[in-house]
């Protein structure tokens, strides 16, 4: 693990914490609730393993259905917000702070010990050893997501005011791990489903997000130079970044309400892939 890695959880562990208690525009943790209870995976006195907890925004839903708790994040900071937000429950919990790809289950006691292996949009479970880790754990249910597309209206509204289309970021990590779920011999399946969120920041946290969308985007590099009428753009770009994040928060600027604050829509598409272990 690296320091910056865990760093990086720690800062955005405040952010997490914002988001719990909060529904999700179209109720995106609700339908995923129900899902996974339409599956027989909640069932009250049953252990779930939350990998990636968060803050614990889901792993309160499952305590509200009686279910027992394995929770592990990286950061712990995360942990201790998870720890707080569900110190009003009265269901059995254990916590283990650490990168779950090193994490030693059997050491642990959790061969087989929970009804539910769960990681919603985890960094924690990304190949085939840490897939193989959650049927491990579990006695049946399994369930990752991932995403597979995402649109927000910042980026279009930066990426417009430099002459770039408006592009949808595009992911293929959900389907590397419906093929290591087949390759450990099991029958995955998959559901798309489409929701949406907002976000609220500072100008000075949508400057430093648009600044990243601007240097990761090659794409928006190749639009502008096949344009003549684009070039002043192109340098702004690349060449000299003090006048790039200068337009980037005049931009960003009048997108603020009067206190400072952007309110960034954001759709997606997750890939939801569930299989049993039984």
């Amino acid at each position: 693990m690296e320091n910056w890695e865990l760093d990086f959880w720690n800062k955005e562990a405040d952010k997490y914490q914002k988001t719990v208690g909060s529904e999700d525009e179209d109720e995106y943790p609700q339908r995923l609730e129900h899902y996974l209870a339409g599956k027989g995976a909640l069932q009250p006195g049953s252990c779930v393993a939350d990998i990636g907890c968060g803050a614990g925004k889901y792993a309160i839903r499952f305590a509200k259905r009686g279910c027992d708790l394995i929770l592990t994040a990286l950061s712990p900071r995360m942990l201790q917000y998870a720890a707080k937000n569900l110190s009003g429950f009265s269901v059995k919990r254990s916590v283990t702070e650490g990168d779950f790809s090193i994490i030693d289950v059997r050491r642990e006691g959790w061969i087989k010990k929970c009804g539910l292996a769960f990681a919603n949009m985890s960094p924690a479970v990304r190949d085939k050893e840490t897939l193989e880790k959650m049927c491990q754990i579990s006695k049946k249910h399994c369930f990752v997501s991932k995403f597979s597309s995402v649109r927000n209206s910042l980026g279009e509204n930066v990426f417009q005011a430099f002459g770039i289309p408006g592009q949808q970021k595009k992911f293929r990590e959900y389907e590397e791990v419906l093929r290591a779920v087949r390759e450990l011999g099991y029958f995955p399946e998959l559901t798309l489903v489409k929701y949406t969120w907002r976000n609220r920041c500072s100008v000075d946290e949508a400057v430093q997000q648009s600044l990243k969308l601007l240097g990761e985007s090659g794409f928006a590099r190749g639009v502008l130079e096949e344009s003549q009428g684009m070039r002043r753009s192109l340098d702004l770009l690349g060449k000299n970044s003090e006048k790039k994040e200068e337009k980037v928060r005049e931009i960003l600027q009048g997108l603020a309400d009067c206190s400072g604050i952007i309110q960034e829509q954001v759709t997606a598409e997750a890939a939801w892939i569930y299989w049993q272990v039984d």
